[in-house]
């Protein structure tokens, strides 16, 4: 019995030796660096071969003045040897981020380990870090930057859909996308985007005012307007409706058509899915209206949009109504599409897009989708 004893005590030792080999041989290291950007913010994930262990240091650069703070993360006995994993961190470095800044740096004493700086504008960034290691694990760590204009914009209680009396001038909002610096597409006629868009919406918004309607323009010329100021403007204007006017393009040059988005509810919790359930359930509760209403100003344009294209382009590809998450939608507090005239990428289509009297086709179209909408949907009987 003494000697059964002895035998399994050496087996243990054995079983214990082995195990703290294995410990040591496998020590703890950042691997690789994730970087994620989305419309409602960003998200750096650190991922390591072992688990995420740290602590919070002191910060040294917060400024109250300047709305910024800073959390300094502290993985102790973590190393950087992966070379991918330092080349990323140089991007990182380098990477202009809004609002946030992440630095992560190894360190050698009094602890060694890997330091991680996070700086943010607290007026302009919400963040947040959470363990998102798979099957059980703590090997990643994300840290979640959320942009507070867009979680104010949808956070807030969508307005009433507008509704219009009998004698009332109908007001609508045309946003023709890109403008200055930022060109949009090119065709390979040096054809560009922002052109093209704000061709067809003058035209759109001359049509609609001999109609009677109120026109609200995001530009009336080649400029540069952030997104945000955009939607600002529109939703100040309590319009009916917002339509922003676009041209499309695609890797494939065979690629052609027309395709009108709208804003669905589940795009925008998706992008939410990290944040309270309180915040979820108005997203849901209050966007619901404005969906149906969005639906059905795009059925209306894209259906007019299509007829007026065949009359000249009889092969005109009908893309259909799509959900997507654009971020002139996000933001609308009123029924807003966005509308893809076709593809500049498509040299058909590109010389099309170019052809005044093609442009006029589009914007009749899309003024009498307006017309049906608001006929439709938006007058009181």
């Amino acid at each position: 019995m003494k000697f059964t004893k002895l035998i399994l005590c050496m087996v243990g030792l054995v079983i214990l030796s082995f195990h703290d080999a294995r410990a040591q041989k496998k020590e703890n290291s950042l691997e690789s660096i994730l970087f994620h950007r989305g419309l409602v913010g960003d998200k750096v994930v650190c991922c390591f071969s072992g688990d995420a262990i740290y602590n919070l240091l002191p910060s040294v650069e917060e400024d109250s003045k300047k709305n910024q703070k800073q959390l300094v993360f502290f993985f102790p006995m973590i190393s950087i040897k992966n070379k991918d994993c330092k080349s990323q961190l140089e991007d990182l470095a380098n990477m202009q981020q809004e609002g946030y800044k992440v630095k992560i740096e190894e360190v050698k004493t009094p602890v060694a380990g890997i330091k991680v700086f996070v700086t943010f504008n607290s007026e302009k960034v919400a963040f947040e870090s959470e363990q998102v290691g798979a099957l059980g694990n703590s090997d990643r760590i994300s840290f979640n930057f959320y942009k507070k204009n867009v979680l104010n914009a949808i956070g807030n209680k969508a307005r009433p859909v507008k509704r219009y009396a009998k004698n009332e001038t109908f007001k609508v909002v045309l946003d023709c996308g890109h403008g200055g610096k930022d060109t949009g597409s090119t065709s390979c006629y040096d054809i560009k985007e922002k052109d093209i868009n704000l061709k067809i919406g003058t035209k759109v918004a001359s049509l609609l005012k001999k109609k009677g309607v109120d026109v609200v323009m995001t530009r009336v010329a080649d400029v540069y307007i952030p997104i945000d100021k955009r939607v600002s403007k529109a939703n100040s204007k309590n319009p009916a409706v917002l339509i922003s006017l676009h041209a499309n393009s695609a890797p494939n040059s065979d690629v052609k058509g027309s395709e009108t988005f709208y804003l669905k509810r589940e795009l925008v919790k998706r992008d939410f899915s990290q944040l309270s359930p309180g915040l979820a359930q108005i997203v849901d509760a209050e966007g619901l209206k404005r969906e149906q209403e969005s639906f059905l100003l795009a059925d209306c344009l894209h259906k007019s949009v299509l007829k007026s294209a065949s009359l000249i382009n009889p092969d005109v590809v009908d893309r259909k109504i799509k959900a997507g998450p654009f971020k002139i939608l996000y933001g609308a507090e009123i029924p807003s599409v966005l509308v893809e005239l076709g593809f500049l990428s498509n040299q058909e289509e590109a010389k099309l897009l170019e052809d005044e009297k093609y442009q006029t086709n589009l914007a009749s179209g899309v003024v009498v989708g307006i017309e049906e909408y608001l006929r439709n949907h938006a007058k009181l009987l």
